[in-house]
């Protein structure tokens, strides 16, 4: 067997093994495959390593090693699909580290090299910025950014980001005193995420809707909203 064939099967092994939970011997399959990585000239390969790597990282609580381990797979990345997943994924993994200004810079990178793509392409990037935008308070940037991400995904009919947008902008309605407005947002997104089939989306939608009923004086709407919500089986 060639080189690439074993670095092939020793990736794929990981993989399965991360599947299964035998996250020890995915971690020993991808040390034998790293041993091969400078034979594979191999593009296409060296990008699924990357990911599966990416991916035993985050299973391992070990997320502070992905932004390098994606800026490093960007050199095998020789075409702007990629590229955009790199700085896409590299980007979300800064943003859930609270790295907010590094997040942006991902994401943007991502966003140009999305911008001949499927519009697909444009979600996480968008998603990244419009919470970086939240999280310092930018709401009318906030606001923009998350309707385009909603019109984008109307183009790609994803329910989830759908719903995603439209409560992240209850969510900064809410804060800039249009409790209103806020509500209409959240039965939206409610109803996309209904047709997605989210039940825990729907649920935490519900729970913000009550918590603005609670704001707002309603306290009757909260309770029966809190009733109604305790059924859920989620």
């Amino acid at each position: 067997m060639s080189a690439t064939e074993i670095f092939v099967d020793y990736i794929n092994e990981a993989r399965l093994n991360i599947e299964q939970h035998k996250l020890e011997k995915a971690e020993e399959m991808l040390a034998l495959a790293k041993q091969l990585k400078t034979q594979i000239s191999d593009n296409n390969i060296l990008f699924n390593y990357y990911v599966i790597c990416s991916d035993l990282l985050v299973r391992t609580n070990r997320r502070d090693l992905c932004p390098h381990l994606w800026e490093e797979a960007l050199e095998y990345c020789d075409d702007p699909t990629k590229r955009s997943v790199c700085a896409a994924s590299k980007g979300m993994i800064l943003l859930r580290m609270h790295r907010y200004d590094e997040a942006l810079v991902s994401a943007n990178v991502a966003l140009k090299e999305a911008a001949d793509l499927e519009p697909i392409f444009r979600e996480a990037p968008l998603r990244i910025i419009g919470d970086v935008y939240q999280k310092e308070e930018k709401w009318d940037e906030a606001i923009s950014v998350f309707s385009e991400l909603a019109a984008v995904s109307e183009i790609t009919n994803d329910q989830m980001n759908i719903a995603f947008a439209n409560a992240r902008i209850a969510q900064i309605l809410n804060k800039k005193g249009f409790p209103n407005l806020a509500i209409d947002r959240l039965f939206e997104a409610e109803q996309h995420a209904r047709e997605y089939g989210q039940l825990e989306l729907i649920q935490k939608i519900a729970i913000w809707r009550a918590d603005i009923y609670a704001e707002t004086g309603q306290q009757n709407k909260a309770l029966d909203l809190l009733h109604t919500i305790a059924q859920f089986d989620v």
